[in-house]
């Protein structure tokens, strides 16, 4: 076990002293038991890329996991983290989104859920989800906000790589079609120039008239062409 123990002398000039004997065997346990918990979680939110914050509504302060520190590229070095410190490392297109996002929320006791971009120095871009939900005081009035974040880089960008290869897909199924009327256009225009040519070897006189249609049905296949 654990004990705590306290000893004085009795009196200045005697050799006896006096003591206390506490057994604390049962607070260090659940010391200890904190201190597991506490180091499991941490290496859960390292592993999972997930940090866990706490903002208090009435003094304004925030609390953060040590993964929050990694995921926004702060340093950890006893500063408390802050709104302003945070915001700076956000997108410049997701910054406003992100204030309405809480106010909204805020306002109307809604839960958090949305995605942010970060631009980490060296780090380059992140996307991060961020979750939270409202706490309330006893009097039912909004308390503080409590949540995580999740660096959602990779699956966000395996996201954005399948959209283009789809989009640069439909562009190519698409050009495929372009380039097929295309085709067919100039081998309408062809063979209305093989007709032209030989109705005017055989009518003599018509030939203006002939040759009007001719450039007509040309232009009508330009234009699907194009």
């Amino acid at each position: 076990g654990w004990y705590l123990l306290n000893v004085a002398q009795f009196a200045p000039d005697s050799e006896d002293q006096m003591g206390v004997w506490i057994d604390i065997t049962e607070k260090k346990q659940f010391e200890l038991a904190v201190a597991k918990n506490q180091a499991h979680l941490q290496l859960a939110q390292d592993v999972a890329m997930i940090g866990s914050w706490e903002t208090d509504l009435v003094t304004n302060e925030m609390i953060w996991s040590d993964a929050m520190y990694t995921i926004y590229g702060l340093p950890r070095d006893g500063t408390p983290p802050t709104h302003e410190a945070a915001l700076a490392v956000v997108h410049a297109d997701d910054r406003e989104p992100s204030v309405n996002a809480y106010r909204l929320a805020t306002e109307t006791g809604q839960r958090l859920d949305f995605v942010q971009r970060l631009v980490i120095p060296v780090q380059g871009l992140k996307y991060v989800r961020i979750l939270g939900e409202l706490r309330y005081d006893a009097s039912g009035r909004p308390r503080c906000w409590g949540g995580t974040v999740q660096d959602i880089t990779i699956p966000a960008m395996e996201s954005r790589y399948h959209q283009m290869r789809e989009t640069m897909h439909d562009i190519a199924f698409n050009a495929s079609r372009a380039g097929q009327h295309a085709a067919n256009a100039a081998e309408k225009s062809e063979v209305a120039s093989m007709i032209a040519t030989s109705v005017a070897r055989d009518s003599g006189n018509a030939l203006p008239i002939v040759a009007a249609m001719a450039a007509e049905i040309a232009n009508e296949s330009a234009l699907s062409a194009s």
